[in-house]
Formats: C-alpha cells, structure tokens, sequence
C-alpha cells in the first residue's frame, strides 16, 4: 500500500500482537516438558554414580569379605565422586548387602532428588530406585485488608 507517495514497512500492531500470543503459547507448553528433562538428566547424574559405587563395593567385598560403609569419598572404594549436587552415603545391611543413597544437596540443581540403590555379597543388586520430591509450595499471601469505611457527607 502506498500513503503519500511512500512504501509502508513494517508490522501492525495487529500482526506484533500475533507474534506474541504464538510465542507465548509456544513458551507455556515448552517449559514444563523442559524442567521435566532437566530433572531427569539430573537424576541420571547420581544413578550414574551410584551404579559406579555399588560396583566398587561388589570388587571390595571379593577382595575383603565385607563391605565398606560411610560418606563418599571413601579412598578405599576408588570412585570419583562429585558432591557439589549430591550427598552419598553407603549404609550397611548386616554383613550381607550395602545400600548406597545419593540425596540432592539443599539449594543445589538436585534439591529434592534420592537415587537408592542395594547390592548383595553375592553380586546381585536391586534396580537404583529414583524418587522425586517437589518443594512445598508456599501458601499465597493473606487479601489485603479492606479499605475503611468512610462516610460522605
């Protein structure tokens, strides 16, 4: 269209308020899914470790007929372990298993997340069970008051 002579550019407001709305519908429906894989590639870092401690014990336990429990690191089971998410910690089950639990450190990416998982003194081990806890929500804030009466005269 042409006004005085000159070619308009540009969008209308119409057109721009368009390209918001997509992109906000695109954004509404993206983000859940992405939290969703972020949680889980997160959780995966500590069944990964996990999976690496319990093997560690298995060898230990072949080399030394009991396990060693505690708080990773534990020199003696030669896992490099990162702690800046997760808390590990090997418990013992007797004389005949260890469990290890990874627990999200407070305040961190993996807050809320346990990954657990057992193995027996003949190799064997239980599936690493990962559970999820969300953080509570807070309760909305109180209505304001109402405003004071006040008589007109």
């Amino acid at each position: 269209m042409h006004r005085n002579g000159r070619e308009n550019t540009g969008f209308t407001l119409l057109e721009l308020l368009i390209v918001v709305i997509v992109v906000s519908i695109l954004a509404a429906v993206a983000l859940p899914r992405f939290s969703k894989m972020t949680q889980k590639a997160r959780s995966s870092e500590a069944a990964d470790t996990a999976g690496a401690i319990l093997t560690a014990e298995t060898l230990y336990y072949h080399e030394n007929s009991s396990f060693i429990a505690g708080t990773l690191p534990l020199a003696s089971l030669l896992v490099d372990v990162n702690t800046t998410n997760y808390t590990y910690v090997v418990t013992l089950n007797g004389t005949a298993s260890a469990t290890v639990t990874a627990t999200g450190v407070a305040g961190s990416n993996a807050a809320g997340i346990t990954v657990t998982g057992t193995v027996n003194s003949d190799g064997s081990r239980t599936a690493l069970i990962t559970t999820t806890q969300q953080a509570p929500a807070s309760p909305p804030p109180p209505p304001p008051p109402p405003p004071p009466f006040s008589r007109v005269t």
